[in-house]
């Protein structure tokens, strides 16, 4: 009986853990994401308009976000909720708008910015996610 109780548990978190939800069917609330329909802290795969990975309410490991015709908008990477490491945004028709790095959910660095055919319009650097200079093309 033991054991039967065991696996029950087990099929219980395991499935709690493999849901999988539209991202319009979550919410914010106090920082962490929230399945609407419930008002749980949600942990799971996450479908629709951004794509990745929830755990305990907090975005983790690669996110992309899409247009509503399904073309790619953005890709970066989460660590706890925070943006980390590369992240690149694109115009509607697949030619980079802008990259840079997150360090800690902070823009960092030297962030490029580019027009729709793809010609680099501006540089912005950034520390501490706060511009410090802007350069024009």
């Amino acid at each position: 009986m033991l054991k039967i109780l065991l696996i029950f548990i087990s099929m219980i978190i395991i499935n709690s853990y493999s849901d999988e939800i539209d991202y319009d069917q979550l919410r914010y609330k106090n920082g962490l994401l929230y399945q609407k329909q419930n008002d749980e802290v949600f942990t799971g795969n996450v479908t629709g308009i951004q794509y990745g990975k929830v755990v305990n309410g907090l975005k983790e490991g690669e996110w992309k976000g899409f247009y509503g015709n399904g073309n790619l908008l953005w890709t970066g990477f989460y660590n706890k909720g925070l943006n980390v490491s590369k992240w690149i945004e694109y115009h509607n028709n697949g030619n980079v708008f802008t990259m840079g790095h997150y360090e800690n959910g902070k823009k960092i660095g030297v962030w490029s910015f580019y027009d729709e055919q793809g010609k680099k319009i501006a540089d912005e650097i950034y520390k501490n996610g706060t511009v410090t200079t802007k350069i024009y093309k």
